[in-house]
């Protein structure tokens, strides 16, 4: 039905299943009006004609018998775009765990955080170094080094064989190149010859 405001609009004929609906102030046929309801969550029901009306659907999940059986592979129902989901395990915690997450019986996780796996962990005398990756104790020779410092030519290394705090030289200090060569500072330490541009000799023509 038309509001009061858009009463020129009552001599609009709309045949069949349809209502006359005006949007942006333009008078039109439309299998469903236009409803102004407040928000549900899981959206809104329809009534015979597949119309919505101003009744809420309730949670898809809660429906009897339930859509995701317990005994099933996947037994956490989810809604998303108001239809339930079934899932194996339940949504994450908003947290941040540094290792990852503890998990259940069933190896889901669960809202608790796992503690440092290289504190359960011991690594062999020649790599005695435990280091976390992807959630797992390796153990190492090196420890990590922690240098808020930019080394172009790399880092030196220790007696152990491990990087440390401490930049290397310019190698081509220790470099001596032959006449007319110079020393680059690349991975081969090479010595090469110059580029030298040869212009073109001018011509004197004598008064």
């Amino acid at each position: 039905m038309l509001p009061p405001e858009y009463s020129d609009y009552t001599g609009y004929n709309c045949f069949g299943n349809t209502t006359c609906d005006v949007i942006n102030g333009t008078a039109g046929c439309q299998k469903c009006s236009q409803i102004m309801c407040e928000f549900c969550q899981f959206g809104f029901q329809t009534d015979s004609n597949g119309c919505e009306i101003c009744k809420c659907k309730t949670n898809p999940c809660m429906a009897d018998p339930s859509p995701c059986p317990k005994s099933s592979a996947n037994p956490v129902c989810v809604v998303r775009n108001n239809k339930a989901v079934c899932e194996k395990c339940p949504g994450i915690c908003i947290m941040s765990c540094e290792y990852g997450f503890k998990t259940d019986s069933n190896d889901c996780p669960v809202c608790e955080c796992r503690s440092n796996p290289c504190t359960q962990s011991k690594c062999p005398s020649d790599r005695s170094y435990c280091v976390v990756e992807n959630y797992k104790p390796v153990c190492q020779k090196c420890g990590p080094i922690r240098c808020s410092m930019f080394c172009e030519f790399g880092m030196e290394m220790g007696s152990d064989g491990c990087h440390i705090c401490k930049c290397k030289d310019n190698p081509c200090m220790k470099m001596n190149c032959p006449p007319l060569h110079i020393c680059e500072a690349q991975k081969d330490r090479a010595c090469k010859k110059p580029i030298v541009l040869r212009l073109p000799s001018a011509k004197i023509t004598p008064p």
